[in-house]
């Protein structure tokens, strides 16, 4: 007669492998206790709530009210001109026999502008010409003495580099663009709500002017570049091309040297909140309190699992 095999005494089979499932009485013990000890300190639990709640709220005044100021802003029209897009299409079909590379007319500005608005170099300079240097590192700078401490630093002593000042502009300026419209939402942040409101208003205004000065160099260097092709080159097509785009080239300087916004239009400028944007006291001190209580609840654990061990009755 077949032996058959031993049932498990306490288990149950997951995948074929014997698993061992406390009984019910065991667990049902474990889990009372677990409760009991949180009862027991529900008080505590309660002292650490409040107290980490007060600390937390108390510590956001350390840090200096900043307001908000958001503008929303429309990308200019970067599709090229009809005839550019044409003469484009004449001139590639005759670039291979001469070398030439025809000009780009897929081109988008708007990738440009949003790439210059966050770049390093736009930024750092926004913030040296407006000081914003100092207020940005005020534990580093002297007010009284107009200059950069040296004694606390030994690190890094004096003005902040290119790229401190960068990462602390990423604090104060956000730039958004919705996927769907294309529409871009710029936020600067400072001490005053006036001051926020200029700020945006002056990124805007420069970022503007950095971008049409930089069409208008563009534009002429390729019409300089455009000149020398047509001294060289004697196919009669490839110079009656030429000529068509030097004519658009210098449209786009003209019409960008009679444009103020150039790059970005103004849908809605820059707001002048009356409230402050941050901290936001409450919500530090709720998340701060409910951390508190997760680390103590933590303790309480590990003191329950590391407790003696006592059978049930």
């Amino acid at each position: 007669m077949a032996q058959q095999s031993p049932e498990p005494a306490q288990g149950a089979a997951d995948r074929g492998n014997w698993v061992w499932i406390p009984e019910t009485t065991e667990s049902g013990w474990l889990l009372a206790e677990l409760l009991a000890e949180f009862r027991r300190h529900r008080l505590r639990l309660a002292i650490v709530f409040a107290s980490v709640a007060v600390l937390a709220f108390v510590a956001t005044f350390a840090f200096p009210i900043q307001y908000q100021s958001s503008a929303v802003l429309a990308p200019v029209s970067t599709t090229p001109a009809s005839s550019l897009g044409a003469i484009a299409s004449q001139l590639s079909g005759l670039a291979g026999l001469t070398g030439i590379k025809a000009p780009d007319a897929a081109g988008d500005r708007t990738i440009v502008t949003i790439a210059t608005m966050q770049s390093r170099g736009f930024q750092v300079d926004f913030a040296n010409r407006h000081g914003l240097v100092p207020r940005l590192f005020p534990w580093r700078y002297d007010e009284a003495k107009q200059q950069w401490k040296s004694e606390i630093w030994p690190i890094r002593k004096g003005q902040p580099s290119e790229e401190e000042i960068f990462e602390a502009m990423g604090s104060i300026v956000e730039v958004v663009q919705d996927p769907l419209t294309g529409l871009v939402t710029l936020s600067l942040f400072d001490r005053a709500p006036e001051s926020a409101k200029q700020l945006a208003a002056d990124y805007v205004h420069e970022l503007n002017e950095h971008m049409r000065v930089t069409e208008v160099k563009e534009s002429q260097r390729s019409i300089e570049d455009l000149k020398r092709q047509i001294a060289s080159t004697e196919v009669a097509e490839l110079r009656q091309v030429f000529y068509g785009i030097i004519s658009e080239r210098t449209k786009n300087a003209l019409l960008a040297n009679v444009s103020d916004e150039f790059a970005l239009r103004t849908v809605d400028p820059p707001s002048l909140s009356d409230r402050p944007a941050r901290p936001r006291r409450l919500l530090v001190a709720a998340l701060a309190a409910v951390l508190g209580v997760i680390l103590f609840s933590g303790w309480i654990l590990v003191r329950f699992a590391l407790r003696p061990f006592r059978p049930s009755a």
